[in-house]
């Protein structure tokens, strides 16, 4: 029974996920953003330049990132914050 209704809980929350995919081509070379529930993930490179120096300024800049994403809210846009997933190998 337990196992029941952790699988309808799931298939639940996975049914209102949304995901869409975004491509482009630079020269030559293609990029694929995938954004899922206002989640962004984006190249280390393109995060603001204050987020990048706080980074790697801090105790774990010599770990390795691993993702950036960069995460909006649908009740504010315009406001956007900024997750990395780093490893420390």
């Amino acid at each position: 029974m337990k196992k029941s209704v952790v699988l309808a809980i799931a298939f639940g929350v996975l049914s209102f996920s949304s995901v869409s995919a975004i491509a482009a081509v630079q020269d030559n070379t293609a990029i694929v953003a995938v954004v899922e529930n206002g989640r962004t993930e984006i190249q280390y490179e393109d995060l603001p330049d204050a987020i990048k120096t706080n980074f790697e300024g801090s105790d774990y800049a010599a770990w390795e990132v691993q993702k950036v994403e960069e995460v909006t809210q649908d009740d504010a846009p315009e406001e956007k914050t900024y997750e990395l997933t780093i490893s420390d190998g």
